[in-house]
């Protein structure tokens, strides 16, 4: 499914990439290097180039990008009525985005996800990481599709390595 009705805003491409090169040296301990203050006076101008919704969706790859560097979203144990609740989004989201909403699939796959759903222990991050990927790809921002890929694929490989 390619739910991109037209082209990727440049600024909003250009936004994407710069947030993507920061995240690269914040990994590296290089968060306050030269090079990523030289980022960061670049992001100004396509940032205000951006609609409304355009920002959002930066911000919320933002905080994907430290989710994925920190592990996340987090695995927590709901109640019933949660685990209730969290399946209805869950179905409501799905639907929406199989319909076309991107930004509401990826802030719900932000959300933190219940250990005790199946697959055994909740759903995996690496299912995460696919689908965000995949929303990505739909937006048409391959670059950051490939990113979440190579996130999925190093989670898939710790787990065979665990069971090895």
């Amino acid at each position: 499914m390619n739910v991109a009705a037209k082209p990727p805003n440049p600024a909003f491409m250009r936004s994407a990439r710069l947030l993507l090169d920061l995240h690269r040296l914040f990994v590296q301990a290089m968060e306050n290097s030269p090079e990523a203050d030289s980022i960061r006076d670049q992001m100004d101008e396509p940032w205000y180039a951006m609609t409304t919704d355009e920002q959002e969706r930066v911000g919320g790859f933002s905080e994907d990008l430290y989710a994925v560097a920190e592990g996340g979203p987090p695995c927590v144990t709901m109640s019933e009525p949660e685990l209730y609740a969290w399946k209805k989004e869950l179905d409501e989201r799905r639907t929406r985005y199989q319909a076309g909403d991107v930004d509401g699939w990826l802030a719900f796959l932000r959300k933190p996800r219940p250990s005790n759903f199946p697959p055994p222990d909740g759903i995996p991050l690496s299912v995460i990481r696919f689908f965000q990927a995949q929303c990505w790809e739909n937006l048409g921002d391959l670059d950051t599709a490939a990113f979440f890929r190579k996130a999925a694929e190093n989670l898939v490989m710790e787990q065979l390595t665990r069971v090895a």
